[in-house]
């Protein structure tokens, strides 16, 4: 009987040494069945994870050399509660289904009725213009990693408009991004609660040869009230094995840099300078002299001109597509040829919206000079 056993671990061993855990499965809404896009899934506070594809499907390969039984998978996705299992329940091949629970809508803070006297139009963060450094991002597919910054500001309710983010080199196709605002962690100064509150993720497709990324965040209500962390988390990468990014980046009384290497991993600081993600935001002060001084640099820098450009679907212009200027609130729409002209300054944010047909809207930004040609199918 022992020499059984004895073979019986002899040949056993080798399978554990060699073994690993693999997950797969679909992960749902419990209440709806709808399959969940882009949940994360991995190890907590390891480098071991991976991202739910669109129709909510994942795999996620774990060396079991690397999983003690303690450690704990982590299913997590904004807007509802997250699961856990400890390895030591789990088996090595599983198929592993999972509905996650709608998070509970609670009501939102009641912030516009207590806001200060002064709304005040300033950036958060530091642009291109301010860049001294270069910040790389290169690694190979680890979907769920993210590479944040920390923006530094005034303390004081303040609404997020727009978010910019400069590219000097992208070598893939595209890459999917999902852009994520923290609070930060006082005890760790980590990234902490994630500021969006509304349940959708904010998602940016980076296309190959896009040197600015403008997205608009009005759609998502974020609100911050002191100093905050801005991040870009990978989901999908077309037609390159590896991520290579080369972003602007400034020097560290601006910012700083951290990282996680994979879904649910443990977030650390990577470098003395802050990549240059910033916002277009509203702050709101009870301070007059603070908000005429503002007032008066706005209106020095203010210089509108008739912007005149031209909607396109393909190779014709596109009528009836709602034109706006995001820092004016000035609106317009594009005539039967597909032309419009709307009053805007350098700087400025348009919005192209084709109404009623569900597409995500188009930004661009107002340059000192020429006009402005968007094509809505080729975006």
């Amino acid at each position: 009987m022992r020499k059984c056993i004895l073979l019986f671990l002899i040949c056993y061993c080798p399978l554990l040494l060699s073994g690993q855990y693999h997950f797969k499965g679909k992960i749902t809404d419990a209440q709806s069945g709808e399959p969940i896009p882009f949940v994360n899934i991995g190890i907590l506070n390891a480098s071991l994870g991976t991202v739910s594809d669109e129709e909510g499907m994942y795999e996620l390969r774990v060396p079991s050399s690397v999983a003690e039984p303690g450690d704990i998978l982590r299913i997590s996705s904004l807007g509802y509660q997250p699961e856990e299992y400890e390895f030591g329940e789990l088996q090595l091949n599983h198929n592993l289904n999972i509905a996650l629970k709608p998070t509970p809508i609670a009501l939102k803070e009641v912030i516009v009725s207590s806001l200060p006297t002064y709304a005040v139009e300033e950036m958060a963060g530091e642009g291109i213009d301010r860049a001294t450094q270069q910040a790389y991002w290169k690694d190979s597919l680890a979907l769920g990693a993210e590479l944040a910054t920390v923006v530094r500001v005034d303390k004081g309710p303040r609404k997020l408009n727009t978010f910019f983010f400069n590219v000097l080199h992208n070598p893939a196709d595209s890459i999917y991004f999902r852009i994520n605002f923290y609070e930060i962690d006082r005890s760790t100064n980590l990234p902490g609660e994630n500021l969006n509150k509304s349940s959708e993720n904010i998602l940016y497709t980076l296309k190959k040869g896009e040197a600015e990324a403008i997205v608009d965040l009005k759609p998502f209500d974020i609100w911050v009230r002191d100093d905050f962390i801005i991040s870009l988390e990978l989901l999908q990468v077309f037609g390159s094995d590896e991520i290579l990014l080369v972003l602007p980046a400034s020097e560290e009384r601006f910012g700083r840099t951290l990282r996680r290497y994979a879904s649910q991993g443990a977030w650390e600081l990577i470098g003395s300078s802050g990549v240059g993600f910033y916002c277009q935001s509203t702050f709101y002060t009870d301070n007059e002299r603070r908000a005429n001084n503002k007032r008066v640099r706005r209106q020095l820098l203010k210089n509108q001109r008739k912007v005149r450009g031209l909607v396109l679907f393909g190779p014709r212009g596109l009528a009836g597509v709602l034109v706006e200027n995001l820092n004016t609130n000035a609106e317009t729409l594009s005539d039967s040829r597909g032309q419009y002209e709307i009053l805007a300054s350098p700087g400025d944010i348009l919005r192209y919206t084709r109404i009623g047909s569900g597409d995500r809207p188009v930004l661009r930004r107002v340059r000192e000079s020429g006009n402005i040609t968007v094509n809505l199918r080729g975006r």
